[in-house]
């Protein structure tokens, strides 16, 4: 009986290294590992392939283009590449590229990874693409032909406007125009547009810019913020007001400002004060006390609040 069992063991152990021998398509390889051609070896169990990391098998593929129209824009059209991968476990691949045709049909550039159409003022079209044959992570201007006019790349952009681009190059920043022209250097930790005018920040100092280039208070406050009709800054500790157009509305030094409603509560040394949303001066600093009540300025005088 030890012999016959004895030798059912030996049979047993032999069939297990049998069923999980490795497949013969390649005996360079061990089974579960990826071949330098590609390939995949798994091993088998009967008559079923199996593979040790449960891989996908391709089924088939389709491929397709679809057009769409450029808002505002009969020139042009944003052709579509579709393929879809389906996979035997139910599962898709989804990839896109995208290419611009001309009004004859004809692509003027193709294979895409980005797409945006902008037309500017003076009625010319751009794009601003993403093109893998240069480089497929950051951003390039095109004309309307699919020119770049100096080739350069960004890594970020956001429009000013319709004819000027912020952008983000060597993380630094800077605006350029649709011809690539530099409207303010490529230099600046951060730019923040409000209107017409353009916080900037740089080595630390924050100060203002208009959408031309041109400086309007040069980088040295500690902090530049746009508040009401305003932009208030401070420097060394103190505040001041600047309108729109980058004019100090007065003379104050301010300790302290607060914005409340469409006013501005402030503190001068030991007295309070009240400016409007423009930053005009509703009350001088003078008072103990200030408020604004259901959006209307008041000051405490001989021990009672009054309207101003």
């Amino acid at each position: 009986m030890k012999k016959f069992l004895y030798i059912f063991v030996i049979l047993f152990l032999a069939c297990g290294v049998v069923l999980a021998s490795p497949s013969r398509g390649c005996h360079s390889h061990h089974s579960g590992h990826n071949c330098h051609h590609g390939g995949y070896h798994g091993y088998y169990r009967g008559s079923h392939y199996h593979s040790s990391s449960q891989s996908r098998v391709l089924i088939s593929e389709d491929n397709f283009d679809n057009k769409t129209e450029f808002e505002n824009c009969i020139n042009h059209t944003l052709v579509t590449h579709t393929k879809v991968l389906y996979y035997s476990d139910g599962t898709k691949n989804i990839f896109k590229k995208y290419g611009i045709l001309n009004k004859d049909g004809k692509a003027i550039v193709d294979n895409l990874y980005y797409v945006k159409h902008q037309i500017s003022t003076d009625g010319n079209h751009y794009f601003i693409v993403k093109n893998p044959e240069y480089n497929k992570s950051k951003y390039m201007i095109l004309d309307s032909s699919g020119n770049s006019k100096k080739s350069n790349f960004y890594d970020k952009y956001q429009f000013l406007n319709r004819n000027k681009l912020i952008v983000k190059q060597n993380r630094r920043y800077g605006i350029v125009d649709f011809n690539d022209n530099t409207i303010a250097d490529i230099k600046y930790n951060s730019l923040k547009p409000y209107g017409d005018l353009i916080i900037t920040k740089y080595n630390g100092y924050f100060g203002l810019i208009d959408e031309k280039g041109n400086t309007i208070l040069r980088n040295e406050y500690d902090k530049i913020s746009k508040i009401g009709n305003v932009f208030v800054v401070k420097n060394m500790g103190k505040y001041r007001v600047v309108d729109l157009n980058g004019k100090f509305l007065n003379e104050l030094n301010i300790d302290k400002i607060k914005q409340d409603g469409d006013y501005f509560k402030i503190k001068i040394e030991n007295s309070y004060g009240i400016l409007d949303r423009n930053g005009n001066v509703v009350a001088p600093a003078k008072y103990k006390k200030v408020r604004v009540k259901r959006n209307t300025p008041q000051v405490y005088e001989n021990k009672e609040w009054k309207n101003i």
